[in-house]
């Protein structure tokens, strides 16, 4: 169940902060209780790929991901 929900949000070619990111993953792990604080190579652990990656939000850019 989790990691078909982690794969519904996060799609390749997908591009993310990583403030975004860490903030879904946190909404993860305390939907299902696990009890872990989630930092964002915590999706390389569970079988994402990803690239990092500069994003341009709100006319500033900010450090983020690439889901590959």
């Amino acid at each position: 169940m989790f990691q078909d929900e982690l794969h519904r949000i996060f799609k390749s070619g997908d591009k993310v902060t990583i403030k975004e990111l860490n903030q879904t993953l946190q909404t993860l792990y305390d939907k299902y209780h696990i009890k872990k604080k989630a930092r964002s190579t915590d999706l390389l652990l569970l079988g994402f790929r990803m690239k990092r990656a500069t994003i341009d939000k709100d006319g500033k850019r900010q450090e983020g991901a690439l889901i590959i």
